[in-house]
């Protein structure tokens, strides 16, 4: 695609964030990426037409825009040529007291489009379970929107819909662990 989105994004301590970028064409991409922080934009001027060979892949350290960040998004975008682009996030904390030490790996392929609607066939709340819903608003213009949480076995009377408003090319998250409108514990879909 021309231009890939990623709305969850973290680097705080011993994490890391890396964007690849791979040019599987035979002709060169110049990419620009953007990094929305909460407190703006980020545009570092490294990632300003950033130039992609064909047939190569390059690796770009998410940490230089955003750095110790418990949340960020990610817009990429090709002003020529065409480019996959995925993030790997690393995790690896020590071991603390009677806490074990953690290690972990997310790869994530980033969305070609925002859309208008998207649907989530499975969340989950419960003991030892955490769920946070992140909306990236990549668009000039800001953004209403609506999420409903349905729980299995409740779709004749769903909580009330959240409202959220998400600037433009900003984000916006949605706690839902913290939400007294859904059960505390089970199986849902957004």
């Amino acid at each position: 695609s021309d231009r890939f989105y990623f709305a969850a994004q973290t680097t705080v301590r011993n994490t890391g964030a890396q964007l690849y970028l791979f040019n599987p064409f035979p002709e060169d991409a110049s990419v620009y990426i953007s990094a929305a922080v909460d407190d703006g934009l980020r545009e570092p001027a490294e990632w300003q037409g950033l130039v992609v060979p064909a047939g190569t892949a390059r690796v770009v350290d998410l940490g230089v825009a955003a750095q110790r960040r418990e949340q960020f998004a990610i817009a990429v975008e090709a002003r020529n040529g065409q480019v996959v682009a995925e993030t790997a996030q690393t995790l690896a904390t020590p071991k603390a007291g009677d806490i074990p030490a953690t290690r972990g790996l997310r790869l994530q392929l980033g969305v070609p489009r925002a859309d208008a609607a998207w649907s989530f066939a499975e969340g989950f709340t419960g003991p030892g379970a955490s769920e946070r819903l992140v909306l990236f608003n990549p668009g000039e213009r800001p953004a209403k929107v609506l999420v409903q949480v349905t729980p299995y076995g409740g779709a004749e009377l769903p909580p009330e819909p959240f409202e959220l408003d998400v600037p433009a090319r900003r984000y916006a998250a949605l706690d839902l662990s913290a939400e007294t409108r859904i059960p505390g514990e089970g199986l849902h879909a957004i």
